[in-house]
């Protein structure tokens, strides 16, 4: 496997001149961000949402749902699902997991023969980096087993049911969607 890893960038004119692939991603940048708004949310964070989100819309992380949504309370029985979004920093896990250690911090790697992103985890210290996030390891169950699929497809999901997550302190709320 050949593997990028990259934390920073220095950005040239040139990168984004027309025909070059930093022109490429710009263009396609804006087209994925056609139709959506800018949203913030009580916590402060910012992101990218559909032009019906309100005011009083919850952004949630749903398990085994990729991206975050923004869901509406239609009655005290349901909520009615407005879209997806993106929101700054509610990819990285914290609001599920908590912080990451002092020593790591999150890197994105991009696997040419798959053509994809990942989310790594680069040990400051070492420069070591590994696919697995090590603040499952108190969660998971069969974690090893977790790691090596993991370590042999960055791109495979971890479902975490709602009581693990529960028992490790993590507000979980139930939703009816209409």
């Amino acid at each position: 496997m050949d593997w990028l890893v990259s934390d920073t960038y220095e950005y040239r004119s040139e990168d984004f001149e027309p025909g070059t692939t930093g022109y490429k991603f710009l263009t396609l940048a804006a087209h994925c961000m056609r139709g959506n708004v800018l949203i913030n949310t009580s916590k402060g964070h910012i992101g990218l949402g559909s032009p019906s989100a309100q005011p009083g819309d919850k952004v949630c992380v749903l398990l085994s749902c990729d991206p975050p949504v923004v869901l509406r309370a239609v009655d005290k029985n349901g909520y009615l699902l407005i879209g997806s979004c993106y929101v700054h920093d509610l990819d990285d896990g914290n609001d599920l997991l908590g912080s990451l250690p002092d020593n790591l911090r999150t890197v994105n790697i991009f696997h040419k023969d798959a053509g994809g992103h990942s989310r790594a985890f680069l040990d400051k210290g070492s420069g070591k980096v590994s696919f697995a996030d090590p603040r499952l390891g108190r969660m998971a169950v069969g974690f090893a087993e977790f790691c090596r699929a993991v370590e042999r497809d960055p791109f495979e999901g971890i479902n975490l049911s709602p009581e693990v997550l529960i028992e490790h302190g993590v507000n979980v709320e139930y939703f009816d969607i209409c």
